[in-house]
């Protein structure tokens, strides 16, 4: 499992299961940002979390979980 950008094949390969953002999201995330800082200077710095995408890569295992061909 990665932590990376979802829609870029270069990054995950079309492999690995992968968590993160969107690079269209982080763009606009962005652009909005650097707008309401033009429009109000004095506004207080806030924290804007991107939503969370996924990738479902071939990385993961089908079936049991490890762990549970361990056990039994």
């Amino acid at each position: 499992m990665l932590l990376k950008r979802t829609d870029l094949d270069n990054e995950h390969g079309n492999f690995f299961e992968t968590f993160g953002i969107d690079v269209a999201d982080q763009i606009e995330y962005l652009y909005k940002a650097i707008d309401a800082r033009w429009e109000e200077p004095e506004r207080p710095y806030a924290l804007e979390l991107i939503p969370l995408t996924h990738f479902a890569g071939e990385s993961v295992l089908k079936g049991p979980s490890r762990r549970q061909d361990l056990v039994t």
